[in-house]
């Protein structure tokens, strides 16, 4: 699975001064540690799928010159929501990888992915950047805002999605009427709340800052 590089070596320089100048609320040494995880991760899913793979050879992870592949190498989005301890136990989960990922298509996220999610959720990244992503997530259909259906998309997120488990069509509507009367929206507005008023609700919300970020 490629060779064992010392720490600060095992992401080629130019390519950590990329890190550092894009990333500067994190030091080398958490981008270094970001490797390690995905590392870990990288070969426990070649180790756990070496049996069936068909004797399909897995992506080294590292160049002949000891260079982490930060591209390269990539990892199914459900190995990371089955494996990823920050993660694993969060009912956004899929939404999460797949904002990141750079080829929903294939499903899948590299180290460069990996890195955008864990440095843009740290909470050493400023709030308002997070906001950004949590509206992204929270965005269900894509289509710029959170509308009726996101709403319903993401109390059936937080409650489960089994029949013993959700609310009521009732309990939602309420819950949404709620938050549109809270903002001084119409719910009945096909506009549905835009980044502005979800900032506005959020900022309402002293768990926030607490609950959506996490530290490796």
């Amino acid at each position: 699975m490629g060779n064992a590089c010392g720490v600060g070596r095992a992401i080629a320089e130019e390519t950590m001064l990329e890190f550092e100048k894009e990333i500067g609320w994190w030091t080398r040494a958490e981008i270094t540690n970001a490797w390690k995880r995905f590392e870990k991760l990288y070969n426990g899913y070649a180790e756990e799928f070496k049996n069936i793979s068909n004797g399909e050879e897995f992506l080294a992870l590292y160049d002949s010159n000891g260079h982490a592949k930060v591209e390269q190498v990539r990892l199914p989005i459900q190995y990371f929501m089955d494996n990823f301890d920050e993660i694993k136990v969060n009912p956004f989960r899929r939404r999460i990888c797949e904002i990141f990922s750079s080829d929903q298509e294939q499903d899948t996220m590299s180290f460069v992915d990996f890195l955008d999610m864990v440095s843009g959720l740290s909470p050493k990244n400023p709030l308002n950047t997070r906001i950004i992503y949590a509206f992204l997530i929270f965005d269900f259909d894509q289509d710029g805002h959170i509308g009726i259906d996101d709403l319903k998309n993401m109390l059936d997120h937080y409650t489960g999605k089994e029949e013993e488990q959700k609310l009521s069509d009732e309990h939602k509507e309420k819950l949404i009427e709620e938050v549109f009367t809270e903002l001084n929206k119409s719910k009945n507005s096909k506009a549905g709340l835009h980044l502005q008023d979800f900032r506005v609700a959020i900022n309402r919300s002293p768990d926030f800052s607490r609950t959506f970020s996490f530290r490796i």
